[in-house]
């Protein structure tokens, strides 16, 4: 599949580079230069090369499937396009243009839709998150496959290629394909909302680490979405003459950033990084945003000032501005990082991080329960600002302490370090320096983090219990 998308990409770049800068009577790509149409091959080499890596990971990959067939689809698009162009143009008299065209019209639409309206409700683990939610499916594919069938059926000028009169409707089609298009819309549009809903109801019920992959491919898609309204909003205001490469590039890129995401999702490279890069997003977009407003506004009211004294504008106004917006940008900054913090960095996920370097290093390095205890220990009170807390592995002899910090005066939180099959031990923490209760979310990581030790301290309990066994 990758060869293959290759090869019909090679073609499309020999297309475009016999079309030159003739001009294209097309509606297609928003302008048609040399970055902009690369960019699109470059995202499209992106779909299909992560596709290929997921799915030479595991055959049966739905994620990686639908990566590998959105960027071939994509790249036979390409060609069409420029396969038509190439004869409209004059350069060359190919066979079937006419049939190109007229598929490049309708080609477009199950790939890009696909990717808001399918790819989520299969991501990450290539399942539907339960099946009640194949009728959300249904409702997907319903709007791709009438919307491609209402373009392909529409009479008059082919929706890329206006000039063009479609080779395959008439007029008595008219209605007919306008009510398609019409019901296809509706069901497009509840599509994405329901797949955009999955990713919503999967995050509310996932543990840790399929929580990190769910913000990887959330915060990419936030970023394409905002790409589609941006470009949407931009062609609105610019003539349809104006050259609008730049638009196209910045939109693809975009788009680009979302099978990057479901890489490191899926194949977990630098996974639990997702939090830093969504404070660090949180923090400069809005000083940006506040730094942009504040400017604008205090040249605005200063010129304004200086109209009323002097009767002429002045550059004071600006320089006063950079002042004023150097005064308030620290301040701003260390206030939207202990918000970013509250919300993105809470303490209690270093617990959760601390569960995965553990189910990591289970069954792959030997175990020392007294150490891991004491680790165990360590990261919850630094992670819960507890006082004290001590930890206790059950053995031939009962219940030992193997690790304890400070005097517990009175146990507020006890969880068990436990496998799905048995109890090994407990860990139990008294109250924190502040005095606050333990949240539900920091008794979930908690939870989660004795799990893993019990794991992977099952194996060197069972060995223990073997010797003991022997010595008797």
């Amino acid at each position: 599949m990758w060869v293959l998308t290759f090869t019909v990409m090679l073609l499309t770049v020999l297309s475009v580079q016999a079309v030159g800068d003739r001009p294209l009577p097309s509606a297609y790509g928003l302008g048609h230069g040399f970055l902009a149409v690369g960019s699109r091959l470059v995202v499209t080499l992106i779909f299909v090369t992560i596709g290929a890596l997921l799915i030479q990971r595991r055959l049966d990959s739905v994620v990686g499937w639908l990566l590998v067939v959105i960027g071939l689809d994509w790249a036979i698009q390409d060609y069409a396009v420029w396969y038509a162009a190439a004869d409209l143009v004059g350069v060359s008299q190919h066979p079937g243009a006419t049939l190109a065209a007229w598929f490049a019209s309708w080609n477009w639409l199950p790939g890009q839709v696909g990717i808001a309206a399918v790819l989520p409700l299969f991501f990450p683990d290539g399942r539907l998150p339960s099946r009640r939610w194949r009728w959300a499916l249904g409702v997907s594919v319903a709007g791709i496959l009438l919307g491609t069938v209402g373009l392909a059926i529409q009479p008059g000028g082919l929706f890329l290629f206006p000039g063009i009169a479609n080779p395959f409707s008439g007029p008595e089609l008219k209605f007919l394909a306008a009510a398609i298009v019409d019901l296809s819309f509706a069901s497009i549009g509840a599509g994405v909302l329901l797949a955009a809903a999955s990713v919503f109801v999967r995050y509310r019920t996932s543990a840790y680490r399929e929580r990190q992959q769910l913000k990887w491919f959330a915060y990419a898609a936030t970023l394409a979405a905002a790409a589609v309204v941006a470009t949407i909003v931009l062609r609105a205001d610019l003539d349809p003459s104006a050259d609008a490469q730049l638009i196209v590039i910045a939109y693809w890129l975009a788009l680009g950033a979302l099978p990057v995401a479901i890489g490191i999702a899926v194949l977990r490279h630098r996974l639990y990084d997702i939090d830093v890069l969504i404070s660090r997003t949180f923090v400069y977009g809005s000083l940006l945003a506040l730094a942009a407003g504040v400017y604008s506004a205090s040249i605005r009211l200063f010129q304004y000032f200086f109209v009323l004294a002097t009767g002429n504008k002045s550059d004071f106004a600006f320089v006063i501005s950079t002042l004023i917006l150097g005064t308030v940008f620290l301040p701003a900054r260390k206030r939207l990082e202990q918000v970013a913090d509250r919300w993105f960095n809470r303490r209690e996920r270093k617990l959760d991080l601390f569960a995965e370097q553990v189910e990591l290093v289970a069954g792959i390095s030997v175990i020392d329960p007294a150490a891991l205890a004491r680790r165990l220990l360590k990261e919850t009170l630094n992670a819960l600002g507890s006082s004290a807390g001590e930890v206790r592995l059950r053995s031939s002899g009962g219940d030992t302490i193997v690790a304890a910090q400070g005097k517990i005066a009175s146990v507020e939180l006890k969880v068990p370090i436990a496998t799905p099959i048995a109890e090994l031990g407990t860990i139990a923490l008294g109250a924190r320096a502040t005095g606050a209760a333990y949240t539900s979310a920091e008794i979930a990581s908690l939870t989660h983090a004795a799990h893993a030790v019990g794991v992977a301290l099952a194996p060197a309990v069972d060995e223990e219990a073997g010797a003991a066994i022997l010595l008797r």
